[in-house]
């Protein structure tokens, strides 16, 4: 755990509410994440800045994990100073300096020569310079001063010991002298308290004699015990050759027999059988030779010997019985074969005595060798595919070297050292390291952005990326394939050209220019015209004549004016165009267009307003959703492309936003998917870019 101060650390975070923060860990271009300069546990001053919101707070931070801070300690916010509950949206998060923080300098407060920095209450100020000896005396709150220093002497100083045996001599000393301390008493005596404060010392103690305490405030004494053991209720002298029993609490010891004792010699000092249950046999017979002991479950008993060729036979937990074998053979040959495992035997058949020698060369399979040869000195073993050999001895310094499927050799290497440092230079390639050197064991961590001229591309995002490595280098160029894995840049054309290919690459070029064979105009509704044919470009000549009055599914249309008038049914209606369309009729109605903003698109977006779970249909293509409760679900095979909904929270609580079955519901720039969740008073809108495709975005949105 460290306390860090870092330079151009930058993240955004949506986290609300006032718990621990989480940053998205891709920091803006110039800025480096949270992660590459924080460990687990380390704490830093962090500032965090809503992007649409005045909510701010800066204060002490504790990196928990990865991407994650506790927001530990507060020390100033758009709240008072206190914690702030963020709301939903985007925040900037940075390591700072905090002002509570630090001390300043103002740009006049370059100090003194001899002068000493303070605190004032608000910033640094500086001491006056001191005269040479003296010494800094506090001014409380205030300002420090320099005062001489005091100087004195010691006039008297005095000993004194309360309580007795110990005397003091020689105080008090006015100049120079010595105080000596003197103890007296008894000799053979023993110093103890004859009060709660006062020392004494005891009379001469009997050599070899008990001492009796005396009492609060009495000398202890010694008592004569005489002869015999001593307690508390009178002496017992005992008979000779007894022991001395102890007679309990108060008793008086007395002579009986030992039962319990350690030390004692067993042969002259112990009679008597030791039972199984001390560790002995609880037998006092003296076994015959041959016999067997054995339990009967409740002792040892001994088992009759046996006679010469008898075994011993199990009778469960009977006594066991020696046993006669029933039958005999003798053994009239013995030889030995050496099998496959190369060695080879002499001296067999033994039919009556005799002996079978062992010689050959044991075989690898059996974990043998297969070889005869003997290692000399340094020399390492080694396969030759049937047998072992050895190899020859090499000298000092030498490594063994692989012959392959040949036998190994000694060689004498180019030079041998030790590595005291390894470091990592970037070089020209953009990548910075840090770590290094390592002098005995460590880790040097790459970083920075790798070149173009080392198969990077020398930025930080796609975009740049692929502007880096493109090859145009002009508005309106063209990439091109020019061969298997090549590109190469084509220049904008001119004014008019057309993008044409000759089968194998593409180029600019003239449109083709082309003869209409045949124009025609139909005289219908007042309007005649010709067209002139002798030209590759015929130019068509319109006539508008009278619009002649028509009748369509019982609507008539007749001329008027400045207009003409549409009826039918039981109302009529007078459309007139004069630079503006106006529609009036019998029922007072006017419509005029354009309206005085001139402007025409929708005059509001309708509602459907909904207090339980819901799922959109088709004819919510152009409102939106006012959900208080059970929150809203998108569906498959209801919306087309360009469809769009808009969707409001109308709740102090969370509402989700489901992704239907078979439908695919991404989060505006990002590649992420699935439901959302819309915070309280959230408005959000969903639109359809593709079959059961749809992308979502909003305020309150996560």
């Amino acid at each position: 755990m460290a306390f860090v101060t870092a330079d151009r650390v930058k993240d955004t975070s949506t986290t609300t509410g006032t718990g621990s923060i989480t940053v998205s860990g891709a920091s803006p271009t110039g800025y480096r994440t949270f992660s590459t300069v924080l460990s687990a546990a380390d704490t830093f001053y962090y500032c965090i800045q809503s992007q649409t919101t005045a909510e701010w707070e800066v204060g002490i931070g504790t990196y928990s994990s990865a991407n994650v801070f506790a927001r530990t300690t507060i020390l100033s916010s758009s709240n008072s100073n206190l914690v702030v509950s963020f709301q939903a949206g985007v925040k900037n998060v940075f390591i700072t300096l905090s002002a509570t923080k630090t001390l300043q300098l103002g740009p006049a407060d370059a100090p003194t020569a001899g002068t000493i920095p303070y605190g004032n209450g608000s910033t640094l100020a500086y001491s006056a310079v001191g005269t040479a000896g003296y010494v800094l005396k506090s001014g409380g709150a205030g300002a420090p001063t320099w005062d001489a220093a005091g100087a004195g002497s010691v006039t008297s100083v005095a000993q004194s010991f309360t309580g007795g045996l110990i005397s003091v001599s020689g105080s008090p000393i006015t100049n120079s002298g010595t105080l000596a301390l003197t103890v007296a008493g008894t000799s053979g005596g023993i110093p103890y308290f004859s009060s709660a404060s006062t020392w004494a010392t005891s009379a001469l103690l009997t050599a070899n004699a008990i001492m009796i305490g005396g009492g609060a405030g009495a000398s202890p004494a010694t008592t004569t015990t005489g002869t015999g053991v001593v307690t508390a209720l009178g002496v017992n002298v005992g008979s000779a050759g007894a022991v001395v029993v102890n007679g309990g609490a108060l008793g008086t010891p007395s002579s009986g027999t030992l039962t319990n004792a350690t030390g004692l010699p067993l042969l002259t000092g112990v009679t008597g059988t030791l039972a199984i249950a001390n560790g002995g046999t609880g037998l006092a017979s003296t076994p015959a030779n041959g016999s067997l002991l054995y339990g009967t479950g409740s002792a040892l008993a001994y088992l009759t010997a046996g006679t010469a060729g008898q075994f011993l036979q199990s009778n469960g937990v009977a006594a066991p019985t020696w046993v006669t074998p029933s039958g005999t053979g003798t053994v009239t040959s013995v030889n030995v074969s050496g099998g496959t495992t190369g060695l080879t035997y002499s001296g067999g058949p033994v039919t009556t005595s005799g002996t079978i020698t062992l010689a050959g060369t044991l075989a690898i399979a059996n974990g043998g060798t297969n070889t005869t040869a003997t290692p000399t000195a340094g020399t390492v073993p080694y396969g030759t595919g049937t047998a072992l050999a050895y190899s020859a001895a090499g000298t000092s310094g030498q490594v063994l070297t692989s012959g392959g499927a040949g036998a190994p050799t000694w060689t004498t290497v180019g030079g041998l050292g030790t590595v005291t440092s390894v470091a990592v230079s970037g070089g020209t390639t953009g990548l910075t390291t840090s770590g290094g050197p390592v002098i005995t064991s460590g880790t040097i961590t790459l970083a920075g952005t790798l070149a173009v001229a080392n198969g990077g591309t020398g930025q930080t995002t796609a975009t740049a990326g692929f502007n880096a490595l493109a090859p145009v280098t002009t508005t309106g160029d063209l990439i091109v394939g020019n061969g298997t894995n090549s590109s190469t840049r084509l220049a904008i054309g001119t004014n008019g050209q057309v993008l044409t290919s000759n089968g194998t690459t593409a180029a600019w070029a003239a449109a083709a220019a082309g003869t209409v064979t045949s124009v025609s105009v139909t005289t219908a509704n007042g309007v005649s015209g010709s067209v002139a044919t002798a030209t590759t470009t015929p130019a068509i000549s319109l006539t508008l004549g009278a619009i002649t009055p028509t009748s369509v599914n019982g609507l008539t249309l007749a001329a008027a004016a400045v207009g003409f008038t549409v009826a039918g049914g039981t109302t009529s209606k007078t459309l007139t165009v004069s630079n503006t369309l106006t529609l009036a009729g019998t029922d007072s109605t006017v419509m005029t267009f354009p309206p005085a903003s001139a402007s025409i698109g929708y005059l509001n977006i309708p509602v459907n307003s909904q207090t339980s779970a819901y799922i959109l249909v088709a004819g919510d293509n152009g409102k939106h959703i006012s959900i208080t409760t059970g929150g809203v679900t998108v569906p498959a095979s209801v919306f087309s492309v360009g469809d769009t909904v808009t969707i409001f929270n109308n709740s102090a609580s969370n509402q989700t936003i489901t992704q239907g079955a078979s439908t695919t519901m991404y989060l505006v720039g990002t590649a992420t998917t699935g439901n959302r969740t819309l915070a309280q008073r959230g408005l959000c809108t969903i639109l359809c870019v593709a079959s059961n495709t749809f992308v979502v975005t909003g305020g309150g949105l996560t």
